[in-house]
């Protein structure tokens, strides 16, 4: 960027923030996470998003909401972004709308690699106790549990049991139920049992029974 003229740069980034419906700012926002931005073509920039969206079944919006939050789906080529999408969702089992769907709440789904998701949720699967296809309901509610490291996962399942007075087993059924709960830290989870109980003038055990 340092060669290109001011008003060429900026005339860019203007173009391609208006092509993809966003603010200047928040294309700028996106671009200084992914500098390559700046260069694009508008046009091309635009045609890219149009194109990505189109393959995965879902409105330009959408998509730009998605990329805006990991930009480096901007630029990256629609049938890679394709293949790597209908490829986790085959190894998953899941249908690519339902795939889709997960990968527009935590957009780097979008773009890890089929095997090393699946080995994730595989291994997840197994530490709990679970079939693949009951971790995968729980993470289509809770998508950030499809790139969760399988060791910390558990660790905190392990650690939230303990500091709740439950078996590992008995924790695992509540949070399939609520999947957030797999994603809370066990400090945290276990300092709003306890202010809750309080409050209510409960133990923290009959609290527990009845959450």
């Amino acid at each position: 960027m340092f060669y290109l003229k001011p008003e060429t740069l900026n005339r860019n980034v203007e173009a391609s923030a208006a092509l993809l419906a966003l603010t200047k700012q928040a294309f700028v926002a996106a671009a200084v996470k992914q500098p390559q931005l700046f260069y694009q073509k508008p046009k091309t920039l635009n045609r890219n998003v149009e194109v990505s969206a189109a393959l995965l079944d879902l409105t330009t919006r959408a998509f730009v909401a998605a990329a805006s939050k990991q930009p480096q789906l901007f630029y990256q080529k629609p049938e890679t972004l394709n293949g790597n999408v209908e490829a986790s969702a085959a190894l998953l089992d899941l249908t690519k709308q339902a795939f889709v769907a997960a990968a527009v709440k935590q957009p780097q789904l979008f773009y890890q690699k089929p095997e090393t998701l699946n080995g994730n949720i595989e291994a997840s699967a197994a530490l709990l106790g679970l079939s693949k296809q009951a971790f995968l309901a729980a993470a289509v509610k809770q998508p950030q549990l499809f790139y969760q490291k399988p060791e910390t996962l558990n660790g905190n399942v392990e650690a939230s049991a303990a500091l709740l007075d439950l078996t590992k087993r008995a924790f695992v059924a509540v949070a399939l139920k609520q999947p957030q709960l797999f994603c809370q830290k066990p400090e945290t989870l276990s300092g709003n049992v306890e202010a809750s109980a309080a409050l209510l003038g409960l133990s923290k055990q009959a609290f527990v029974g009845v959450a």
